[in-house]
């Protein structure tokens, strides 16, 4: 699972393909993108694309480049900051690139509309969004200045030396690299990539610009963050290239939890209320503007953290409110619904798909997957009732009848070839629900589906551990 940090989806390049773009995402795994404001007379598209697609987030601000625009106010930013969906103050920061024959003294505007954003952030508790480009010393001294490192944010398309990657850290600043780390003649940047620490990295794509290799020169999209991903990955050593990205959404994950607006105590009593089913004091602490759709330092929604620890006073108060996002997963793609099923909790899984619609068919890992990985037969019956696809797949091609197989509940794998379980696919190691139930050792299960295949398709199955 990928979460594209930074994007501009509300750009002219995107107006004609949305439904495109949006379903490359998907199949792309990248789960949620962050739109990016950079002027205010086009806020309102940014802020329409975050209302009508959950898994978009926005900002609020004017970039710095923009010199004929309207102003804002600090008062103004503050106010566009309590819409649900704006989780960041920005682009906002500093630019001397095309000074051209400007003097110093006459950017000036530009040091003070930083100045507006820096405030009106912590003011209103939101993340900045950092761009700097050949003015990085003053950008450093603005932030010491204005006390940004009360909020933090991240440093977005980085391409600043290391000395600029630590002292912007320092302040409590993630350091986001773009498709340029991916290109051959950013040697430099890629080494200060390699000296960021893991848990203070993000990536993006700064679309529709800065495509990674090996689509340089297209129109980038959210979609290629994961070619990013990779690459930063490989600098990185990391073997497991999931193992960097499980960190990376946790932390992209943590930074949209504070956008909310509250501060790290106030998350870290919400963490605890929900996990010891403390309705009072959880809501006690929405009374005093902590949102419901908060994360905890662990990338765990509220509501997944309840459905995981079975508090469910605090579910049914979460699941009541408006605003609550019923499908938000936490940092490993898990979303409440995923957790229920998982945990074999009928009940909870009928109201959210009953009473919320929760999603059944999600990209990925799915509730019918993680039902069937556990042998859940009443939930696994309920979802295929409800619409679940019973030969959905997941990342590595694995269906609800391998995990039923897995299991070992053999009248779960009854029900799931009964509603038109394929039992020829493979997933990516070329394994069937047959060698799955072999390599579990589950010899009844193994001889039911061979016999089974034997009838089906008149020839012999040879097991993969046989190949």
């Amino acid at each position: 699972m990928f979460i594209d940090s930074h994007c501009h989806l509300d750009f002219p390049e995107f107006q004609s393909r949305l439904p495109e773009v949006l379903s490359n995402m998907e199949k792309a795994n990248v789960q949620n993108a962050l739109c990016v404001s950079v002027d205010l007379p086009d806020f309102p598209k940014v802020l329409k694309l975050a209302e009508d697609h959950a898994h978009l987030y926005a900002s609020v601000g004017v970039h710095p480049d923009y010199e004929d625009t309207p102003e804002p106010t600090v008062e103004f930013l503050v106010e566009m900051a309590k819409h649900p969906k704006v989780i960041a103050i920005g682009e906002t920061g500093l630019d001397y690139y095309r000074m051209g024959d400007r003097s110093y003294e006459s950017m000036e505007w530009q040091r003070e509309r930083f100045r507006t954003h820096i405030r009106a952030a912590i003011a209103s508790r939101r993340p900045l969004i950092i761009h700097t480009r050949s003015a990085s010393a003053d950008t450093l001294r603005i932030l010491k200045e204005e006390g940004a490192s009360q909020v933090g944010g991240v440093m977005h398309c980085f391409t600043e030396s290391l000395e600029v990657a630590k002292a912007a850290i320092e302040m409590g600043f993630f350091i986001s690299f773009s498709g340029i780390v991916t290109f051959k003649s950013a040697k430099d940047l890629q080494e200060t990539c390699r000296q960021v620490p893991l848990d203070k990295l993000l990536i993006e794509t700064d679309s529709p610009y800065l495509a990674p290799v090996p689509h340089r020169g297209k129109t980038n999209e959210p979609a290629w963050v994961a070619q990013v991903g990779e690459f930063v990955a490989g600098l990185k050593g990391v073997n497991n290239y999931f193992r960097l990205f499980f960190t990376q959404v946790a932390l992209a994950f943590a930074l949209i939890g504070t956008a909310y607006g509250q501060a790290p105590s106030q998350i870290a009593d919400f963490t605890k209320a929900a996990k010891f089913d403390d309705l009072s004091e959880v809501k006690d602490l929405v009374k005093a503007g902590v949102n419901v759709n908060t994360v905890d330092p662990y990338g765990d929604p509220m509501l997944v953290l309840a459905v995981k620890e079975k508090s469910l006073k605090v579910f049914d108060y979460l699941l009541s409110s408006p605003q609550i996002n019923v499908n938000k997963a936490n940092s490993y793609g898990e979303t409440p619904l995923m957790m229920a099923s998982i945990n074999g909790d009928l009940e909870l899984v009928k109201t959210l798909v009953e009473s919320k619609q929760a999603d059944l068919n999600k990209a990925g890992w799915n509730p019918l997957l993680y039902a069937c990985s556990k042998g859940r037969l009443d939930v696994a019956r309920f979802l295929v009732q409800h619409g679940a696809d019973v030969n959905s797949t997941s990342p590595n091609g694995s269906t609800p009848l391998m995990m039923a197989a897995m299991s070992g509940n053999e009248y779960l794998v009854k029900y799931l070839l009964e509603q038109g379980a394929d039992l020829k696919i493979r997933n990516s190691l070329g394994f069937s629900a047959i060698d799955m139930a072999k390599q579990y050792d589950h010899p009844w299960i193994e001889d039911g589906l061979i016999s089974r295949w034997q009838k089906l398709y008149k020839e012999p199955y040879i097991v993969r551990s046989q190949l």
